[in-house]
């Protein structure tokens, strides 16, 4: 009785397994059967059309687009507040925003200027005591040399004639007269170098001052700080504690933002197997899920260097980009940093190609070729690689109108095509768009 019950039971499974593979069954046994030259194989009729390459993208608005505005970089220290333009007004491009309290460089300016006249006047005062002292010295000397020759004339040496004592006297004469001419002339030498001296001296504190006088010019001339573009002034915050009149600042210290009137940032992730082909300039497309009839054409502006984990149960890593949205005017009031929105950025736009799936192309190692239908033959030609996303290529070199195989003519190959009805939800990857 067993052995019948098992039995029975075999061959009810056998027949369930018959009936479940029947038909995968009876196609290998078909392909094996039917040569691989006589079985059909599936075409398609090439046909040039605009297709773009498009990174899908989710993301964030993080604010609106601002440009800083900051202390100018003048060499002089601190500037204090005197007046500002109320914040949240509408500035214009070349407008002043702040104006600095120029007391404090004028009264440098006017007190180094006085240090300057005086330097000037000493400098001149003393090239003339200068000046008049080697104009003394000089007659001096002219006196000296005429002594020194009047001297040398009297000197007695007829010993028969003058007395030994007369003869020494005109030569202790001589010897004084070029003693003096010897002293004014070291005398002469030592007045030039007090005088270079003195006037180097002067000349460096005139330097001094001249710098100074620079600095309390360039100050002077840096007290009023313009708007760079046309947008709503928004003030920085120091400690939480806003900007106000009197307030002392540092050059280089950022004073304001101005926010466009007509752009706002956004954030995405972009995953690191997408950023192939992303730059800075490439467009966008974004569309906000509060208002999903709007389209706002955006802009990458800028790319992180390193990719990043997001979510610590996503082993993906991620680049952050940011992106430049135009914004209507009566739309901005409506928009809120934090809204989602999802982005289409365009990585690659090509206005006649041609797009197989990739079970149609075909690799030799760095060759790229198709098999083209000529007759009743396929014939191999080798094409341009563009691009490809997750399910096809984007080729170039093929004529229009030929017929191309969607799989390997001459090798037995099952056909896999995309999944053309997967949710735009599922697909994640880089992605052809056909531009009507």
């Amino acid at each position: 009785m067993k052995r019948l019950l098992a039995g029975v039971l075999v061959v009810v499974l056998v027949s369930v397994g018959v009936y479940a593979f029947w038909e995968p069954i009876s196609r290998r046994v078909a392909n094996i059967l039917l040569p691989i030259e006589e079985r059909p194989v599936p075409l398609i009729t090439l046909k040039k059309e605009h297709h773009r390459l498009i990174i899908p993208a989710e993301g964030e608005l993080a604010g609106l687009e601002t440009v800083a505005v900051s202390t100018p970089r003048v060499r002089s220290g601190g500037l204090k507040i005197s007046w500002m333009v109320e914040e949240g007004l509408i500035v214009q491009a070349g407008q002043v925003v702040v104006r600095f309290d120029d007391s404090d460089a004028q009264l440098s300016l006017e007190e180094n200027q006085n240090e300057f006249d005086t330097f000037i006047f000493q400098i001149q005062q003393n090239e003339d005591s200068s000046e008049g002292a080697m104009l003394s010295l000089e007659m001096d000397q002219a006196a000296a040399d005429n002594e020194l020759m009047y001297a040398r004339g009297q000197i007695r040496k007829d010993e028969d004639i003058f007395s030994r004592w007369e003869i020494q006297e005109s030569l202790m004469s001589a010897a004084l007269a070029e003693f003096k001419k010897g002293n004014l002339e070291k005398k002469v030498e030592l007045q030039s170098g007090l005088s270079d001296s003195d006037l180097k001296i002067l000349g460096i504190e005139k330097s001094k001052v001249e710098a100074e006088i620079e600095l309390a010019n360039e100050r002077l001339s840096s007290l009023s700080v313009i708007s760079p573009i046309e947008g709503v002034l928004i003030y920085e915050r120091f400690r939480r504690e806003p900007l106000e009149v009197g307030a002392e600042v540092w050059p280089g210290q950022p004073l304001a933002k101005v926010a466009k009137m007509n752009q706002f940032r956004g954030i995405i992730q972009v995953s690191e197997k997408n950023i192939t082909g992303l730059k800075s300039g490439s467009s966008a497309e974004v569309q906000l899920t509060a208002f999903p009839e709007i389209t706002l054409p955006g802009q990458v502006k800028q790319i992180a260097r390193v990719a990043e984990q997001v979510d610590r149960e996503d082993p993906r890593k991620y680049f952050e980009c940011d992106l430049l949205l135009d914004v209507p005017v009566d739309l901005m009031t409506d928009l809120k940093p934090g809204m989602k929105f999802r982005a289409e950025i365009i990585v690659g736009d090509w206005e006649e190609a041609f797009l197989l799936p990739k079970s149609a192309v075909f690799r030799r190692d760095s060759t790229w070729f198709v098999f083209v239908k000529s007759g009743e033959e396929y014939v191999e030609r080798e094409v341009k690689m563009l691009a490809g996303d997750h399910g096809f290529y984007l080729l170039e070199g093929l004529e229009e109108g030929k017929q191309v195989c969607l799989q390997h003519p001459f090798e037995d190959q099952k056909l896999v095509l995309p999944d053309f009805n997967a949710p735009p939800a599922a697909v994640r990857q880089q992605r052809f768009v056909m531009i009507g």
